[in-house]
């Protein structure tokens, strides 16, 4: 570097602390003006990497293209630029191009198609490299099936920490924790995250001996640690040894607390939710929001925004978004618009959370209003108005307005945007409509038939006067045949069309199948004495 140019260190200083396209354009266009190129292969990579950095892809490769003569630097910052920039094949391109190809340039190859997923590309090069090191064995560990992993790792004439723990990693990403934990007994150095992952892993998969065992092992387990421990028991359930842990930790953790917390209210105990909370010295957004949360699944809205007030300093989109969740849950529609009117910034879950708080309460007129003024919109904003109409009842043909518009918008339905158009279909009487979207959600859409949609189905034929194709559906589907809706949907059907004669055969099976549900024996005792 001290023989360049004084001219060239600068701009290269300046174009190593770019971060902004436009900015990029500048200086190159200085560079130009100035002649400072002339076949300085050092100012043109470095130009290069900034264009690639800053989201210029398009002048990196021109920039490439114009280099006299383009180094192995070269080659390879154009190959990571496109790399960068999700565009491998144009990656692999020139690299088949170049004419040279150090050990780095193959294994960024090889990671890169390891990262994108397409393990088979990833062996295929890594089995062309005329040489393997630590690095691109380790990557290919990491990318490979098991068996090859462990022929990999059994070839590598040497191994550090990082290769070791891939190999272990690779066991337990599989299920084969005994393979790992022995793997890591063999380790000169055990890795910490390894460790407590697999730690966490016993946990997860009940085993609380070598859980506790494993993680005993760690020397100097750090908060990430103990909050990852602590949380897997909690998920479990194991409150108690959550606790335990939570007392041994040399220093307090907000993230392990919170963790502590989450636990407690997961297991419905409130009261040591609440206390965990209160000992707590530190306090950040995720555990005002956790604290909101349970007390608002609960059910006690009013203690649920106490908290929520108490940390009004601290709010910020996600904890509102929490708190608009827990009281639309509850019906609280006008304290959920106050809180949404609150909010300094909003996003798309707020929107949909506020729209659903009227749709649900009826109130189809003011969540239409809501929808129309969203900045932005997704399946869940369509589905909610979808449905929200369907149920209304007379606005019902609106629901099928609502979803060609949805069509025609380009948003894909979901299999709960569907339940709300058979509905719909259903409530209006339209059964040429019903049966032709209920087959377009399953070879248009590929959706899953639920046996919510069979139920749909079964009180679209019933109300249709079609009781005996109904019945039909009932008696072949096992998923409409246990589902109680669906038996009370048909029930109902028999006694509109006064089609006792089936519905007292059916009710039958109603009694004998054991999945009615209260609705189902009022109509079954109201067709049977009729």
């Amino acid at each position: 570097m001290d023989t360049l140019p004084v001219e060239v260190k600068s701009c290269a200083k300046l174009l190593k602390s770019l971060d902004k396209l436009e900015d990029c354009h500048k200086v190159h266009a200085k560079i130009l003006e100035h002649s400072l190129f002339s076949r300085n292969t050092f100012l043109s990579n470095t130009t290069l990497e900034a264009y690639a950095r800053c989201g210029g892809l398009a002048e990196a490769l021109h920039l490439f293209h114009s280099i006299h003569r383009p180094n192995l630097f070269s080659w390879g910052l154009v190959i990571r630029a496109c790399i960068g920039h999700d565009r491998l094949p144009l990656a692999r391109e020139f690299f088949d191009g170049s004419p040279q190809r150090g050990l780095v340039l193959w294994t960024t190859m090889v990671a890169a198609y390891a990262q994108a997923g397409d393990p088979a590309a990833a062996q295929e090069l890594f089995d062309s490299m005329p040489e393997w090191d630590v690095i691109s064995s380790t990557v290919m560990i990491t990318a490979c099936e098991l068996p090859r992993a462990r022929e990999i790792f059994a070839a590598m004439p040497e191994r550090n920490l990082v290769s070791w723990t891939a190999m272990a990693a690779a066991y337990a990403r599989r299920g084969h924790l005994e393979e790992a934990v022995e793997l890591l007994d063999r380790t000169p150095e055990l890795d910490l995250v390894l460790c407590t992952s697999i730690a966490a892993t016993h946990a997860r998969n009940g085993d609380f001996d070598r859980a506790r065992e494993f993680f005993n092992r760690i020397k100097e387990p750090d908060a990430f640690s103990y909050a990852t421990m602590i949380a897997a028991y909690a998920q479990a359930g194991k409150m108690e040894e959550a606790q335990e842990l939570f007392d041994r930790m040399p220093e307090f953790g907000v993230v392990a607390a919170t963790a502590l917390v989450h636990g407690y209210a997961e297991s419905g105990d409130l009261e040591a939710a609440k206390l965990a909370f209160d000992r707590m010295p530190e306090k950040n957004i995720v555990s005002w929001t956790t604290i909101v949360s349970a007390y608002a699944r609960a059910g006690l809205i009013e203690a649920a925004e106490e908290f929520f007030a108490s940390s009004m300093s601290k709010h910020d989109t996600t904890s509102s978004n929490a708190m608009l969740a827990a009281l639309t849950l509850n019906s609280c529609v006008d304290r959920a618009k106050a809180v949404f009117d609150a909010m300094p910034l909003r996003d798309l879950v707020s929107w949909n959370s506020i729209c659903e708080a009227f749709a649900g309460s009826n109130r189809v007129d003011v969540a239409a209003e809501i929808f129309r003024s969203m900045p932005e919109t997704d399946v869940v904003s369509w589905t909610t108005l979808v449905v929200a109409y369907a149920q209304a009842g007379h606005s019902a043909a609106a629901s099928l307005e609502l979803f060609h518009a949805m069509n025609l918008h380009g948003q894909l339905p979901n299999a709960v945007t569907f339940v709300g158009i058979l509905t719909a279909c259903s409530r209006i009487g339209s059964l040429r409509i019903g049966l032709a979207c209920f087959a377009s959600m399953v070879h248009d859409f590929a959706l899953e038939v639920s046996p919510e949609h069979w139920s749909c189905l079964v009180d679209m034929l019933g109300r249709s006067g079609q009781t005996s194709d109904a019945q039909e559906v009932i008696k072949d589907l096992p998923a409409a045949r246990e589902d109680p809706v669906a038996w009370t949907a048909f029930l109902s059907s028999c006694k509109d069309q006064a089609d006792f004669q089936r519905g007292a055969f059916v009710a039958r099976d109603v009694v004998a199948s054991g999945v009615a549900d209260g609705g189902a024996f009022t109509l079954v005792s109201s067709i049977c004495f009729t």
